[in-house]
């Protein structure tokens, strides 16, 4: 018997930064991963220009996953949008250290620290 895991997701807005919550932990194989792609893109296409993306859920992530996340950062980059992750489990961490997707995204241990990262206007400062 076959099913599609795809990822649980929820969002809030702070200030200009729409702040996404996976609330998933597995984050495996290509239909999850284009899941999440698709949301993050539909969620941007509504206007949020600055997306933070909280991963402290996920304790399993695939290399389709980290592809998505790239994919979707090139998409908004050349926009002028911003897109920024946070919370990652060691292991999920330890995954996007191995494929430098830090040099793309920028990559923060808490929300607290994403946010301030973000302009001062976009989170209400």
């Amino acid at each position: 018997m076959s099913y599609n895991k795809l990822p649980e997701m929820q969002w809030s807005q702070v200030g200009d930064v729409a702040v996404v919550e996976v609330l998933s932990h597995d984050l495996t194989g290509p239909d999850a991963a284009r899941a999440l792609g698709e949301q993050l893109l539909a969620l941007y296409q509504t206007g949020r220009k600055q997306i933070l993306l909280n991963l402290s859920h996920v304790r399993v992530m695939s290399s389709t996953g980290f592809g998505e996340l790239l994919r979707f950062w090139k998409h908004v980059q050349p926009e002028g949008g911003e897109f920024r992750a946070c919370a990652m489990d060691p292991t999920v961490r330890f995954g996007a250290d191995i494929l430098s997707l830090g040099h793309y995204i920028p990559l923060h241990d808490t929300e607290a620290a994403a946010l301030a990262a973000f302009a001062p206007a976009a989170v209400g400062g």
